[in-house]
């Protein structure tokens, strides 16, 4: 077979990978913002004055260190799946150019790429659901130091 051929018939998998690597990028950025949250939590729990005034910042770092973990999942996910993408593209090339036997080891390889981003978005919009509740009991918190 051709190599145009060849190529043709691994663009999808190779336009899945794209995609894939820009939302693995969103959510790595989204993991480092929570990780320096994180942090600037921690060391405003440090010099916190009072217990009264730590509390908000205890159910806060443990709200985030929950984002983090989820988050960490869905990048593995994420980078599963593009490993699984690849083995489907590896597959491909080597049943069209040498004729390869590898009965239908690369669909499944690409359906457990479908399914690993699948899963790794359902946690994506977990994440913006636990992100926004978090908001919300902060402006809650605000709203009622300041007496509004």
């Amino acid at each position: 077979m051709e190599t145009a051929q060849i190529l043709t018939a691994v663009l999808a998998p190779v336009f899945f990978i794209s995609g894939i690597g820009a939302l693995t990028n969103t959510m790595s950025t989204r993991y480092a913002r929570v990780i320096d949250r994180t942090q600037v939590r921690l060391a405003q729990l440090t010099a916190a004055a009072s217990p009264a005034a730590s509390e908000p910042l205890v159910w806060e770092i443990k709200v985030l260190y929950g984002r983090a973990r989820l988050l960490r999942a869905m990048i593995i996910l994420m980078i599963g799946s593009i490993f699984f993408a690849m083995l489907t593209v590896v597959l491909l090339f080597a049943k069209m150019r040498w004729q390869a036997e590898v009965g239908d080891t690369a669909e499944a390889f690409f359906l457990a790429a479908l399914a690993t981003t699948t899963t790794a978005l359902a946690l994506f919009i977990r994440d913006f659901a636990v992100s926004l509740q978090t908001l919300k009991a902060e402006v809650r918190r605000g709203l009622a130091a300041a007496g509004a």
